[in-house]
């Protein structure tokens, strides 16, 4: 029997909740919907405008445009926080000094070729890949004082591409720093033949699209031969050196806006 009471009247009540539905009342100019349980949440949908600004969907590739939004929004508190170390980034946030909810992103994009050099740093390519990359990227190539030209390269390339059907056997270290290889045609492996590799060339890169500027860069050219067959590779000179000079750059271009602008993780 009490069983049945306790039922009863638990239905009872939720019977009693259903009918009574939930309510909206006014407090200090917000709407707010008060369940019967007496839960309580603002009604957006019944505003003008949101009571606040929430979210960073704002993801800007350009800092003039990251610049020019971050002070159109600032407020009292606002800040700017930069990425102190890794891929360059910042962060404003507008309401720094309340809710930290609202704000946007700003992450550079970075060139194709920049990116395209990047991507390759370090990894190993036979004759024919190594020559197509340069081939392709041949632009990007500004000879400084000691290194070989875009013309030196491209006929190394055509070289190299040609040389196909040949063994690779040794290579020597020659007096003006540079390395001659030593291969032979398969068909005639008797008569060696010789080709001067360069050991470092020199890259005009420009990393970012929102920066006109290019910087020099040092490449050093490395292989390897194993049974006959060769690899290329190069290794890039001072990419972190650039990166926290770019990064520097950038928090300067920051604090044209008059607000703080802090390194930190993002």
């Amino acid at each position: 029997m009490d069983a049945l009471k306790t039922e009863f009247s638990t239905e009872a009540q939720a019977i009693a909740a259903i009918a009574a539905g939930p309510d909206v009342i006014e407090v200090d100019g917000l709407p707010l919907l008060v369940t019967p349980e007496g839960k309580c949440e603002v009604v957006q949908e019944l505003l003008k405008k949101p009571v606040r600004k929430v979210g960073f969907d704002v993801r800007l590739r350009h800092i003039t445009s990251f610049i020019e939004f971050t002070k159109a929004h600032a407020i009292e508190g606002t800040e700017i926080f930069l990425s102190a170390t890794g891929d360059i980034a910042a962060r404003a946030v507008i309401d720094a000094a309340t809710f930290r909810e609202y704000g946007a992103i700003y992450v550079p994009a970075q060139t194709q070729s920049f990116k395209d050099w990047l991507q390759m740093n370090g990894d190993k390519m036979d004759q024919a890949e190594f020559a197509l990359f340069i081939e392709r990227h041949i632009d990007d190539i500004h000879p400084a004082e000691g290194m070989p030209s875009a013309t030196d390269i491209l006929t190394f390339c055509s070289t190299v591409e040609d040389a196909k059907r040949v063994e690779f056997k040794k290579s020597v270290s020659l007096q003006d720093g540079r390395v001659e290889l030593i291969y032979a045609e398969k068909s005639d492996e008797a008569r060696e033949q010789k080709l001067a590799l360069f050991r470092e060339f020199s890259l005009a890169l420009r990393p970012f699209l929102d920066r006109d500027q290019a910087y020099a860069i040092t490449a050093s050219l490395r292989f390897r031969i194993k049974d006959g067959q060769i690899v290329f590779w190069y290794e890039l000179k001072g990419i972190e050196a650039l990166i926290e000079k770019l990064r520097a750059d950038i928090k300067t271009d920051l604090e044209t806006t008059g607000l703080p602008v802090y390194l930190a993780d993002i």
